[in-house]
């Protein structure tokens, strides 16, 4: 249970992997609202929702009131109202069509959009805090869905055919095999490291989303699976004392020469965003939290010792009133005590930001290392990020992870699906997973399948408890 943006409880419910989850909350003249957004999961998981509705209509008591247009309620669909399941199939189509014949347009003929930078939609809406964290994934991609990037030649594709765009949906039947391919496809995009594991957890997770391929390839073997990632993941695994039983059936395919497009985004390095701030990291370090979760460090795993440590960043309010502490000053004020021992001492002024980098040495894990400390601000705000490195030959990667410390909101000048990033928090009020330029937001393609309903509660209403909603959807 958190709160809303209005301060209200509001109550969260996961129901897949790979979605976020529906938000159950209370509003003025003691009724409930249910938002669960569905488009980019597929009709399946729409159905599965409005299931969810009917059980908390039946066990909680409560009325789902009619829809109303002015108030912007109901089911985009239709469904809820008609229970079609051809319709319902269509209108999911008909969206993806017509996004994909916007995005042509913004492309222009362009095959390439560049770096778009994306956030995983399970962690949408979970936490909307000033501390929450949030990782940005990049791929070079026209779109990018639960399933994968698609290029332009896809795009086409679907305008001229939009029954080609069902693979773009992880859960399309309402089968469990779909359920279980989205939720592998979650995995393999989101949460693989692509290098062998290193704790019980992950070894746990790549067991995971192999079986959970092999459930879905035994009920519907004609979908479009990660064959080669697939194989990898079970090579992991046996490496590691498993064999996976779809190990010996995987080695009987021709899975094709090997691509230079890897499928996975933790293949590249991934931006963690903390505060008002944003750094990148490799995709395979090992991560963890020091100094009661105020640090995050991430660390190599084979090769030389690399490790940065990424402490919260810091705000100060005005000195007095209608007056805040500048940049230049923020630097002096926490990089004083260095400047008199250290002489390696480097700083920059580009795009506002106000950086400082300091090479000391020190020790770590008993190795002797370089330490590159990197103060970055603007007025009001500062952000402190170490890195250490085993040998010199290391320091020009040190110094590249050094200069990805910004702003959040200066993101904007490299992404294309977060048009009007200000802070972290704002990530979870955008659309996710679809590069979204702002010229197109008022066209067919951005009214995407959705469920909004508003229910009265009865005389002597039941309370509404986590409890009571999970135990109803499990």
């Amino acid at each position: 249970m958190i709160t809303n943006s209005e301060k209200r409880p509001c109550l969260l419910v996961k129901l897949h992997d790979a979605v976020a989850p529906i938000s159950i909350s209370l509003a003025d003249g003691g009724k409930l609202t249910l938002d669960a957004s569905t488009a980019l999961a597929g009709p399946g998981y729409h159905k599965y929702v409005i299931k969810v509705i009917r059980l908390i209509e039946r066990e909680s008591q409560i009325i789902w009131e009619l829809p109303q247009a002015s108030l912007h309620t109901g089911d985009d669909t239709g469904y809820l109202s008609h229970g079609d399941s051809e319709k319902l199939s269509s209108h999911f189509l008909n969206w993806l069509q017509a996004f994909c014949a916007d995005r042509l347009a913004v492309l222009d003929g362009r095959l390439d959009s560049g770096v778009v930078w994306f956030s995983d939609p399970a962690e949408f809406g979970v936490d909307d805090s000033e501390e929450s964290e949030t990782r940005l994934f990049q791929v070079k991609s026209a779109i990018v869905g639960l399933t994968g990037p698609r290029d332009a030649q896809w795009l086409q594709n679907v305008v001229r055919n939009p029954a080609e765009g069902v693979d773009f949906f992880p859960w399309w039947s309402e089968t469990n095999s779909d359920s279980d391919f989205g939720s592998g496809m979650h995995k393999i995009l989101f949460k693989t490291c692509w290098r062998a594991p290193v704790s019980q957890s992950e070894f746990n997770s790549l067991a995971a989303t192999s079986r959970l391929l092999e459930n879905s390839y035994t009920v519907n073997p004609h979908r479009k699976y990660p064959m080669r990632e697939w194989s990898q993941i079970n090579h992991f695994l046996s490496e590691n004392g498993m064999d996976m039983r779809s190990s010996e059936m995987l080695k009987q395919m021709d899975l094709g020469e090997p691509t230079t497009f890897k499928l996975g985004y933790r293949n590249e390095n991934v931006r963690l965003c903390r505060g008002d701030w944003s750094m990148e990291l490799p995709g395979d370090f090992v991560e963890r939290k020091l100094e009661a979760e105020s640090v995050v460090e991430a660390k190599s795993v084979s090769g030389p010792m690399r490790i940065i440590r990424f402490a919260f960043p810091q705000k100060f309010a005005a000195a007095r009133e209608g007056v805040t502490i500048g940049a230049a000053a923020l630097l002096d004020t926490f990089g004083r005590a260095d400047i008199d021992r250290v002489k390696q001492i480097s700083d920059t002024t580009e795009g506002g930001v106000h950086r400082r980098l300091i090479l000391d040495r020190a020790t770590v894990d008993k190795l002797d290392c370089y330490w590159l400390k990197v103060l970055a601000a603007v007025d009001g705000n500062i952000a402190f990020l170490s890195i250490f490195v085993e040998s010199e030959s290391s320091l020009d990667w040190a110094f590249a992870i050094a200069n990805s410390l910004v702003p959040v909101n200066h993101l904007i000048i490299t992404s294309i699906n977060l048009p009007k990033l200000g802070k972290v928090s704002e990530l979870h009020s955008i659309p996710p997973m679809v590069p979204i330029n702002t010229e197109v937001m008022d066209s067919p393609a951005a009214h995407v399948p959705s469920l909004h309903c508003t229910a009265s509660i009865l005389p002597a209403p039941v309370v509404l408890s986590s409890t009571t909603v999970f135990s109803a959807v499990v």
